[in-house]
């Protein structure tokens, strides 16, 4: 039985490519006509679920100081990015799937914001994980052999999962038919222009994950693979200044309920006692303007500026790559 197998590009088709980086005995190469990065050739799906994406070696992280020993605290960071991801794909409830979603700790915090969530994940010990201790669906297979039904979620999420893939285009494809029209799909990806950078980051970053990322990224490779399949960015951040305009807006509300909390018994005895001269005093009024400003500035100028930013080389330097992709209404 054949351990590796040569593969062609997966975003052009192209067979033509020169090498990108030596890890040990696995070769990355360049595709010389699209410059997506990828591993050539690459070990069989028979071989890395075998012999890679067993419990025992590959999961073990998880527990061993990993994941479920800072549930907690993976859960407060994770309703920070689930807010993040829902502002800018512009969808606040629906079905939502999370491909790739070890014990669910994404889709615990989408639920709590009311989305209807369901999961995939081929590791059997953290799905189960996140099963029986939070009651999520989840199935327990390669996101290839679970059946979904055509146009049935609002957002989809695959968060470091698209560099694991064996063919993302057939991925992106499937996902593509599972969104409603109109629907979303969220993409993150360790950022291939961070690793050209330096020898060092390119050393720590590739050989720590091969062979299990056969695919890296830059934000004009992941956009085309999307566009190809019928998805259409409408954001893409770098980690550099990840959804700059909605933190800026959180950070102005964040202020406001501070001094609502320290001036609370004096605001509501004057809203009392004298409720035109409050609507009217100075420290509303700045409040109400201020507020406005960053609002504008913030969503309505903030976000076209920082797309345009990302759209300049020197700023996609940042370590991921985050995607949002709408599929089209016909």
């Amino acid at each position: 039985m054949a351990r590796t197998q040569r593969v062609r590009c997966n975003l052009c088709g192209a067979a033509v490519a020169r090498l990108w980086y030596q890890a040990g005995e696995f070769t990355y190469v360049t595709c010389q006509v699209c410059n997506l990065h990828y591993l050539n050739p690459q070990p069989t799906l028979e071989i890395l679920v075998n012999e890679y994406y067993t419990d025992d070696a590959y999961f073990s992280w998880y527990y061993d100081g990993g994941y479920t020993a800072q549930e907690e605290a993976m859960l407060a960071s994770y309703r920070q990015t689930v807010r993040e991801i829902v502002y800018e794909a512009g969808i606040q409830k629906g079905q939502l799937l999370d491909i790739g979603c070890g014990s669910g700790y994404l889709m615990v915090v989408a639920r709590e914001l009311g989305f209807e969530v369901e999961g995939i994940e081929p590791g059997k010990s953290v799905a189960e994980h996140g099963h029986k201790k939070f009651g999520l669906k989840i199935h327990i297979a390669p996101l290839e052999e679970v059946k979904l039904a055509p146009e049935s979620y609002d957002l989809v999420v695959i968060e470091s999962t698209l560099e694991h893939m064996l063919d993302p285009f057939d991925t992106l494809k499937r996902i593509a038919r599972i969104l409603r029209p109109g629907g979303v799909v969220f993409i993150k990806v360790p950022n291939a222009n961070v690793t050209l950078t330096s020898r060092a980051v390119r050393a720590s970053e590739i050989e720590e994950n091969t062979p299990f990322h056969t695919y890296y990224f830059t934000p004009q490779t992941l956009s085309m693979l999307t566009r190809k399949v019928g998805l259409w960015p409408i954001s893409l951040n770098t980690a550099l200044h990840f959804s700059v305009p909605f933190r800026l807006r959180q950070w102005w509300e964040e202020q406001r309920e501070r001094r609502m909390k320290r001036g609370y018994v004096v605001s509501h005895l004057e809203r009392k006692l004298n409720p035109k001269r409050f609507a009217s005093s100075p420290a509303t009024l700045l409040d109400r303007f201020v507020g406005a400003m960053i609002d504008i500035g913030a969503v309505r100028l903030g976000t076209p500026l920082w797309r345009a930013i990302d759209r300049i080389p020197l700023a996609q330097k940042g370590h991921t790559i985050s995607l949002w992709a709408r599929k089209e209404v016909l």
